[in-house]
């Protein structure tokens, strides 16, 4: 992988306007816009880790749950394989799956599909802090 591949792409410039009134059809009282959907679901999970999650493993399992956070489809899937893990943060993979271990017994990540050789990566469920164990 190339390492311009790993880049985010650049913001767009903010678009000077020709006065320098506000914009005033978008939003005319503080509160008024709704966040969309989709996009408060997901920082919700990542507030409810940064807030609980977190603390309850290391932090490369924090990281490796970063990466898993920023793989997530809207199906609320994400598939990555532990190799690509490994790349993208820099370490091992086996302390990636020591980590994805982690993860799974502190309940913030659930296996949907295993993974393996000649099976392709595994599929997680990613939450955003530990639910309650039954009785």
């Amino acid at each position: 992988m190339a390492s311009s591949d790993r880049r985010l792409p650049a913001l767009p410039e903010p678009m000077e306007s020709a006065t320098a009134q506000p914009d005033k059809t978008r939003h005319s009282k503080k509160g008024d816009s709704k966040p969309n959907r989709k996009t408060a679901g997901r920082f919700a999970v990542l507030n409810a880790f940064v807030d609980h999650g977190a603390r309850s493993v290391n932090t490369t399992a924090v990281a490796v749950w970063l990466v898993l956070y920023r793989e997530v489809q809207p199906d609320g899937r994400a598939t990555v394989s532990h190799a690509v893990i490994a790349d993208r943060l820099g370490i091992n993979r086996l302390t990636v799956t020591r980590a994805v271990r982690r993860l799974k017994t502190a309940g913030l990540v659930q296996v949907v599909r295993q993974g393996g050789w000649q099976r392709g990566p595994s599929t997680y469920r990613i939450r955003g802090s530990v639910r309650p164990r039954g009785p």
